[in-house]
């Protein structure tokens, strides 16, 4: 692997079986997964993470090896992204992103959001389409920290995204 800031690049290619691997499939150790051979991830903040790759051959047999990284780097998770600050006040309290409103996409593709709360407490992001009726909650990151991300390929419509204090208060970062 190699990173470069938070963002970093898993290289699975090398795997090999005699029977052919036919599937990739990554654990970033951060609540995310991906796959692909090479994957590029973006974690929320510094730390360290166990990344786990799991390989599938021809016969549907797996095999998984795991290696604990150490991530630095500070700043934006993303590029070209914009930042936007908040504070929960307390367990269950929750706010909208982008400052307490919505935003439209005009075209298809990927919603990408990257969450950083404090350490001592455990903050959830989910994202939220616009149904024409109500809002309906379309992708969710949940783990027992407050560093969350979220990739939703969605369609044309109306988004926002919610930041939930499952347990804990204070200050926290969200880029989109």
């Amino acid at each position: 692997y190699s990173c470069t800031g938070l963002t970093c690049t898993f290289d699975g290619s090398g795997s090999t079986d005699d029977a052919g691997v036919v599937m990739y499939s990554w654990n970033f150790g951060d609540g995310q997964v991906g796959s692909g051979a090479i994957v590029t991830h973006a974690y929320g903040a510094g730390g360290t993470f166990t990344v786990a790759l799991t390989v599938i051959d021809t016969a549907k047999q797996p095999d998984t090896e795991s290696k604990s990284i150490t991530v630095t780097g500070t700043g934006a998770p993303c590029t070209n992204c914009t930042e936007y600050m908040g504070s929960l006040s307390g367990t269950g309290t929750s706010q909208y992103q982008p400052n307490g409103t919505y935003y439209f996409s005009s075209a298809s593709g990927i919603h990408r959001g990257w969450l950083q709360g404090p350490a001592n407490a455990d903050f959830d992001l989910y994202l939220q389409k616009w149904n024409g009726f109500t809002w309906v909650t379309v992708a969710v990151s949940e783990s027992v920290t407050s560093t969350e991300q979220i990739a939703y390929t969605g369609t044309i419509g109306y988004y926002r995204w919610r930041v939930y204090s499952y347990n804990g208060s204070g200050a926290y970062t969200f880029w989109l």
